[in-house]
């Protein structure tokens, strides 16, 4: 079973796969297209954390984006905006090459880490 979060180096090698540690799922949570906001998260503090926006509106040219996320440790503390905040930042951009902000699902696991 894969929760589709992985990294890889340049060469396409795995380097991290959330499906092969011990996870929960800490939050689930679908976000409106234009929604800012934050929220607590209960960690334990022996878990890490992968976090994840998917956005959820899609067409057939895939141009709509997540939101963006930000995560501080020290008060476990996720926050989100949309990651297209004005229009300026399109302005150069042809009406169908223009991304759209799309809802998202964000959801968050907690993973305990691998033991050197």
């Amino acid at each position: 079973m894969s929760y589709g979060i992985q990294v890889r180096e340049p060469d396409q090698s795995v380097t991290f796969e959330l499906s092969s540690r011990l996870t929960t799922l800490v939050l689930s949570r679908v976000v409106g297209r234009n929604s800012s906001g934050s929220v607590t998260l209960d960690i334990p503090g022996t878990m890490d954390v992968a976090i994840q926006a998917i956005p959820l509106d899609g067409d057939q040219h895939m141009r709509h984006i997540p939101h963006k996320l930000t995560y501080d440790a020290n008060t476990q503390t996720l926050s989100w905006m949309p990651a297209i905040s004005s229009d300026a930042q399109l302005s150069d951009l042809s009406d169908w090459a223009s991304p759209l902000r799309s809802r998202s699902r964000i959801v968050v696991f907690g993973y305990m880490p691998e033991v050197s």
